[in-house]
């Protein structure tokens, strides 16, 4: 029996949905972080990796230490056909969300994750195959420069774990599902 690719979305976000400042996260947790390698590595088939989707300023963001993300396949978009990324056994470049998408799936991953950025999440929200929201809600205004798109009008909160804090941050993980999905 051939199990369906899960399609979800991890994201932090701060009160007023801010996820960047200068094209970096505005918070260090690393609680968040761990939980979001738990999240993005944990796989319901031992022979295949899941995905991950990011934009190109999110794959340059990261530290060259983790990139690609290890444990993952990982999947670019970039809007022009000339990349300075390459492609390789462990990283994917697509032109499109929905080519994102196709590449993963043909290289059987049991879970896609889309990460970031902003652009990449609006394609995400608006697509009614991704029915699943990982969140950590970050507790404050971090003055932030990019934004998640609102959710919770087409996203219901599944569960939660209690508020939690790693130095002066309060933090929370959610799970949303889609409304009306039946994943």
């Amino acid at each position: 029996m051939k199990i369906e690719t899960e399609l979800a979305i991890v994201v932090a976000h701060d009160q007023n949905l801010g996820i960047g400042k200068d094209g970096r996260l505005p918070w260090h947790l690393s609680q968040d972080l761990k939980h979001f390698r738990e999240i993005t590595t944990r796989s319901y088939d031992s022979n295949f990796q899941n995905g991950v989707i990011m934009g190109r300023k999110t794959w340059l963001s990261l530290p060259d230490v983790v990139r690609p993300l290890p444990d993952r396949l990982n999947c670019v978009l970039c809007r022009s056909q000339q990349s300075e990324i390459v492609e390789n056994d462990h990283v994917l470049v697509a032109n499109s969300f929905s080519e994102a998408i196709a590449k993963l799936i043909s290289k059987s991953c049991p879970r896609i994750f889309v990460i970031g950025g902003g652009e990449i999440f609006k394609l995400a929200i608006d697509d009614s195959s991704i029915n699943l929201l990982y969140v950590t809600a970050v507790e404050g205004d971090f003055n932030c420069d990019t934004f998640f798109p609102e959710y919770r009008l087409r996203f219901e909160e599944t569960d939660s774990v209690e508020t939690q804090r790693e130095g002066d941050i309060q933090f929370r993980f959610s799970n949303f599902r889609r409304k009306g999905s039946k994943a």
